[in-house]
């Protein structure tokens, strides 16, 4: 389903994203995001994170403008496509990473963030190994899901880009039967808390630097 939206400012139409639309994807990516890890990583790997998500049928919708050029996308997944990622993709892409986290202090950072939360994850992972099928199957029975990007072309914002997309992300959750969705920000990114505050979304606890949220989907 295409959602159409208009204003006086601009028309912008909500799709399921598609392959067609990555090069666009990774532009709005990198307008939104200077200096951010993925950013200073590089195109390739931006490209690459998008079209492994495409691949696994993920939460992935774009905003086009009236043109068809993409001007803002949403993309999430449950939790262990992630960790997927990092397994099976970002090993390819080790160079852009080296060499970003050499070049930018706030990738290097951010590099080791994502190494710590991989551990983290594993050390997850094994401990849930370890408990009973019952107790597994009742945790794993409505995972949440995970909302890993949102972003507005820079010459879009202030016109609902943002919000339209969020709506269309949270119609589709509920649609596919999740009960809960979250998210973090970096706790220097208040356009996104803003943007996060307004359509509802709870507010946990502060930790290394990001701001972690979530939202119930009754």
């Amino acid at each position: 389903m295409n959602t159409r939206h208009s204003n006086s400012a601009q028309d912008f139409s909500i799709v399921r994203a598609n392959s067609q639309h990555l090069d666009g994807m990774v532009r709005c990516h990198i307008a939104s995001f200077p200096g951010q890890f993925m950013t200073v990583v590089g195109a390739r790997f931006i490209k690459g994170f998008y079209r492994f998500y495409l691949r696994e049928n993920a939460v992935l919708f774009v905003a086009t403008g009236s043109s068809g050029i993409v001007v803002g996308l949403v993309c999430g997944g449950e939790a262990g496509l992630r960790q997927k990622f990092s397994r099976r993709r970002a090993p390819f892409y080790a160079p852009d990473i080296i060499l970003g986290a050499i070049k930018n202090d706030r990738a290097r950072e951010r590099l080791f963030h994502h190494l710590r939360s991989a551990a983290k994850g594993l050390l997850a992972s094994i401990a849930r190994r370890g408990r009973s099928g019952k107790e597994l199957h009742d945790n794993t029975a409505h995972p949440p899901l995970s909302l890993l990007s949102i972003c507005a072309d820079p010459d879009f914002r202030g016109r609902g880009v943002g919000v339209a997309l969020m709506e269309r992300f949270e119609q589709e959750s509920r649609t596919l039967g999740y009960k809960l969705m979250r998210l973090s920000v970096h706790a220097d990114n208040q356009a996104a808390i803003n943007l996060y505050a307004k359509c509802g979304w709870e507010r946990l606890y502060e930790a290394d630097g990001g701001i972690y949220f979530r939202k119930r989907l009754g």
